[in-house]
Order: C-alpha cells, then structure tokens, then sequence
C-alpha cells in the first residue's frame, strides 16, 4: 500500500463568512495489546480510513501525517502533532480528545490548546507534495507494467502449453498411425507368403503330373 507523506499542512486561521462543520467522526479506542504497531502500520491503517471514509479523509490524513513523520523524522514528531492537532481541532466534532491517541498522544493533543468555536471554518485542504505524487504516480505505473508482463508471461506459457500438447498428439498419432501400418505391412507379408506357398504347391502339382504323363505315353504311346 503506497505511504503518504506530507511535508507541509497550512493551518486556516481566518473564519469565512459561511462557517462549515464537518460530519461528526468517531474518535479511535486503541485496545490493549502485547503488540505495538509500528507508526508505518499506524499510517498505512489511517490511509486506509481517509480511503473508505471521504468525509472525513482530511482528519484521517491528518493523523496518517503524524504518524508518518514519527517514523521519518522522530526529532521532529511532536512538534508536527502538535501542528495537527491544531489542524484536527478545527475539523473533529469532539476537539477535546485525540481522535487517533495512538498517533497523536493525549500530552500532544492538549499541547495545541484550546479548541476553538464550534462554528469552525472550512478545513485547508491536505497537500501531498509534488515529489510525492510524482513518487505515487511511478509506484502505480510499475505496478500496472509489473501485472502486464506477469500478464504476457501467463499467455505466453499457455500459449506453450497448448502447442507442447498439439505436438505430443501429433507423435502420439503418427506412431499409431506407424503401427498400424506396420501390422498392415506384415499382414500382407503373411497373406503373400501363404498365396505364394499355394500356388508353388499348384505348380510343383503340375509340373508332377506333366511328368507322369510324359512317362506313360513314352510306355504305353499316346492313348486314343
């Protein structure tokens, strides 16, 4: 899953005219647990909410952000909460609670004083830095280049397949065809030998019987 980071996120501090309130969200419960999630995991889970929760994406990515720079710049990780908690206090319905404790700590969230009036101003919107977008479009361009290729490598060995099966039916065929032709061949051996047989039989019967005249007419002369 592709991580965000983000290096900047303004903070609005004029009011408009038309005050806008976000839709209430629900503030995160962290249960107890013998294992801790990394901050990657912590932000890569609130990538996952602003995703499947558009109306609350901003504050979702707010606290992905935090937990974000806790893992790339652990030097500067509580002074950006504090930053977003600011942010966050002007989007949540309840600004009095860290709606992502685990990113965003208690101690920071009171750091960022006091919530504001309720009668908010529209939040900034989250900038992903042109670097990073640039950084998500190639991710996303290897990964469709990636599924072409396991794409054609798929169609190339099925293709393969079916021609290795073509060619063994091929040879399976051509050598029954051979043996059938063979017993075919010796078949007609047999029968061949057999007439053969017969009709030096018949001959050798002939020739015998030729003989046997010539001697009773050269005995007894030629009968009338």
């Amino acid at each position: 899953m592709t991580s965000f980071r983000f290096a900047v996120l303004g903070l609005l501090v004029a009011a408009p005219a038309t005050a806008q309130v976000s839709a209430p969200i629900a503030t995160v419960d962290i249960p107890a647990s013998t294992i801790q999630p990394t901050e990657t995991d912590l932000a890569r889970s609130y990538q996952d909410k602003a995703r499947a929760d558009p109306d609350n994406a901003q504050a979702w990515t707010a606290c992905a952000a935090a937990a974000t720079k806790r893992s790339a710049s652990p030097g500067e990780a509580d002074d950006y909460a504090v930053q977003m908690a600011k942010v966050l206090k002007l989007i949540v319905p309840d600004p009095s609670r860290s709606p992502c404790e685990d990113a965003i700590t208690p101690a920071l969230w009171a750091a960022a004083g006091g919530a504001r009036s309720m009668a908010r101003p529209a939040p900034a919107p989250v900038l992903v830095p042109p670097a990073e977008t640039e950084h998500i479009r190639l991710r996303e361009e290897a990964a469709k280049a990636d599924a072409e290729e396991r794409a054609r490598v798929t169609e190339f060995n099925r293709q393969a397949a079916e021609r290795a099966k073509a060619d063994t039916d091929k040879i399976v065929a051509d050598k029954q065809a051979a043996a059938r032709a063979r017993e075919d061949y010796e078949t007609a051996q047999t029968q061949y030998a057999t007439d053969k047989a017969r009709s030096d039989a018949a001959r050798a019967a002939q020739a015998e019987y030729e003989r046997q005249m010539r001697e009773y007419r050269a005995k007894y002369g030629t009968p009338n």
